[in-house]
Formats: structure tokens, C-alpha cells, sequence
């Protein structure tokens, strides 16, 4: 019996994995700090089951099937000089998709080293500069779309920018702190964006990637940095370092 017992386990246990995979995880996840009455800020995701078909001109998605996000949010800053400034940029921001920001996910069945399986999400860049410059333009206001902006739909380039995860009906979003950190966290992640600014110029160049949510350690950083300056003559970036992220808890409704 023993043996039996063991091969059907064998036989189940994929299934059940596959199953785990592709449970429904649609639902409202927000994060939010202060009330809404006074300082306050919040981003509010909403997953849903619905099919993501790619728009013309968005980059392929292989045979991935992927289900529709809308990304919100807002904020209320104290009379500080920079904090109200902020918070206005952020309302503003947001205002400009009274819907919500567009995107895709998909769960992908892969952990990360704390046990949060690894979401794959993406944004269309190309129809979100559209949405912004529409907005612009009905407060009297122009926004010139740069011609080479499809390049930041490459889906590889936006799930290592965005990196996500989901445990527990709970969904992470871990964001860089800074432009710099922005670009490190692409490089280690496997992209490399070559900046020039004298000619304003950008190039992405694949380079060797690795895990998301892993940091490099310091003699990884070292090793890097011996042709890295070589590698990047003319670049904003001449040196590499780890890159530092924070991470928000958006919990379920």
C-alpha cells in the first residue's frame, strides 16, 4: 500500500501546485498612512480576473496570459516646505487617471527568500503617457511623448523595476528610494539602462541577471565596479552599489 500511496502523492502534488497557482487572488489591497481627513497617504491596487489583451504597439507577452490591475492613489502632506509639494505632484499624478493606472499580472508559482511568491506585473508606458498628456492637455497644457518610449515597454525591464510579491492575502510592493536606487535595482536585476546625458540618449543593454529580491553582496559589488566605469564612459552612471528599496504591505479588504 505504502508504494501506492507514495506514487499517487507523486501524481497529486503538481496538480495541486499548478491549482495553487492559479487560485483567484482578485481583490481590493490597499496601504495607507494617516486618515484621509488630514495627512495622509495611500495606494490602493485593485486585481481582477479579467483577461489582459495587449493594446497595438505594447510589447508581446509571449503566450503568458496575464489579468488586469488598476493602481490609485493619494495624498494629503503637512505645510512643510518640499512635503505639500510632494503630495500635491502625487494628487496630480493620480488625477491624471481618474480610473486608475492600467496594468497586467500574473502569479508566477516562484518564492522569494521570505516564502512571498513572486507576482509578474507590467504597465503599458506608451498608452500612460497618452492618458497623461491628455490630461495635460485639458488644463491647457502640452507634454511632447518622446519617440523612443516603447523602449520602457520591454515587460523584462518593468517586472525588474516593480517587483512584487503576495502572501497571506496580502500584496508587497517593494519601490527604490531614489532615481540611483532605480538604477541599480535594474542593473543587479538584469538590465542595464546607459544614460548619456550630453546627448540625452539612453540604450538598454542586457547584463548578467539574478534573483529577484536578492542584493548583491560587497565582494559581488567589487567584482562588478573592476570594468564597470570601463563599461560606461560618457554615462550619468560611472560606478556600481547595491541598491536600497522599501517595501509596502497592501493588505486585503
Amino acid at each position: 500500500m505504502r508504494p501506492n500511496k507514495l506514487a499517487l502523492f507523486t501524481t497529486l502534488l503538481p496538480l495541486s501546485l499548478t491549482a495553487c497557482n492559479t487560485q483567484s487572488i482578485a481583490g481590493t489591497y490597499y496601504f495607507q498612512l494617516g486618515k484621509e481627513t488630514g495627512t495622509h497617504f495611500g495606494i490602493y491596487l485593485y486585481l481582477t480576473d479579467k483577461e489582459y489583451i495587449p493594446a497595438e504597439g505594447d510589447s508581446p507577452l509571449d503566450d503568458e496570459k496575464f489579468k488586469c490591475f488598476t493602481l490609485n492613489g493619494s495624498a494629503n502632506f503637512p505645510q512643510e516646505e518640499g512635503a505639500q509639494d510632494m503630495g500635491e505632484i502625487i494628487n496630480i499624478f493620480f488625477e491624471s487617471f481618474p480610473e486608475g493606472i492600467p496594468g497586467y499580472y500574473r502569479r508566477s508559482g516562484k518564492n522569494n527568500h521570505q516564502g512571498e511568491e513572486i507576482l509578474k506585473v507590467g504597465f503599458s508606458f506608451s498608452h500612460i503617457m497618452e492618458m497623461i498628456a491628455e490630461a495635460a492637455e485639458k488644463q491647457g497644457e502640452e507634454i511632447v511623448i518622446p519617440d523612443d518610449i516603447d523602449k520602457l515597454n520591454d515587460s523584462k525591464l518593468i517586472q525588474s523595476l516593480l517587483y512584487v510579491t503576495y502572501k497571506q492575502e496580502a500584496v508587497n510592493i517593494y519601490i527604490p528610494v531614489s532615481i540611483d536606487d532605480v538604477y541599480y535595482q535594474l542593473y543587479w536585476f538584469g538590465i542595464d539602462v546607459k544614460f548619456k546625458p550630453m546627448s540625452l540618449e539612453f540604450e538598454l543593454v542586457d547584463v548578467t541577471p539574478h534573483e529577484l529580491g536578492s542584493h548583491p553582496t560587497k565582494e559581488e559589488v567589487e567584482e562588478i565596479n573592476l570594468t564597470f566605469e570601463q563599461e560606461h564612459e560618457g554615462c550619468y552612471f560611472t560606478s556600481f552599489r547595491d541598491y536600497n528599496n522599501l517595501k509596502m504591505g497592501l493588505t486585503k479588504r
